[in-house]
């Protein structure tokens, strides 16, 4: 998730952000409607290309961000690319 920059429109902590929250999720969805949409995404979620593994990767670890809690149990901050030039 990190790589592809999942927090920057769903928020520092998948909270919520320019798009929906993440974190709780799976309590208002079942894992093949979540699958749904990051396969068949709607404008202006971009469409990554997942394998049908990655999806599924991303489905149970969307499931596991709250413990079923509804709140954060995982800081899925934004990773930023290394700057090349600085050793």
């Amino acid at each position: 998730m990190h790589q592809h920059g999942c927090a920057s429109c769903h928020g520092a902590n998948l909270t919520g952000g320019f798009a929906p929250k993440l974190v709780g999720l799976e309590q208002h969805m079942t894992p093949e409607q979540i699958a749904d949409k990051i396969k068949s995404p709607s404008p202006p979620m971009p469409d990554f290309g997942f394998s049908n593994a990655q999806v599924a990767d991303l489905v149970a670890y969307i499931a596991s961000l709250d413990g079923g809690s509804g709140k954060p149990v995982a800081n899925a901050a934004e990773v930023k690319p290394a700057d090349p030039t600085t050793k």
